[in-house]
Formats: structure tokens, C-alpha cells, sequence
């Protein structure tokens, strides 16, 4: 499961910027709780999924 998330207008929607994001997503990958995954058609776009500690940690907190 992927979980893509669109960063475009995200100053205007009150979410995170890019680069925000980026940093947020580098350490869940760093905590081995995501990891990012190439596009097939797109390699400007790195998709990310929960590892299987992410799912735990989820089903944990939910």
C-alpha cells in the first residue's frame, strides 16, 4: 500500500511545505517506520509506504 501525498499549494491548504514534508518523511524512513518508493511512470514523484514496524505503530495508535 502507498500512500502518495500532493504537496502542490500546501502553504494555501495550511499543510506543510515541501521541504517540511521531506524532513518529516526522512525521519519515519530513519525510524524504519516508511519507506519511499520509485514511481513507474514518474520519477519526480517517490511514493511512500508503512514498513511493517509503521503498520504496527498504526494499529497501535488506533
Amino acid at each position: 500500500m502507498s500512500l502518495l501525498l500532493r504537496v502542490e499549494g500546501a502553504d494555501t491548504a495550511g499543510i506543510a511545505p515541501a521541504g517540511a514534508m521531506t524532513v518529516l518523511v526522512d525521519g519515519l524512513e530513519k525510524e524504519g517506520l516508511v519507506r519511499r518508493v520509485g514511481h513507474p511512470h514518474d520519477r519526480r514523484i517517490k511514493p511512500v509506504e508503512l514498513t511493517q514496524a509503521g503498520r504496527q505503530v498504526v494499529e497501535q495508535e488506533l
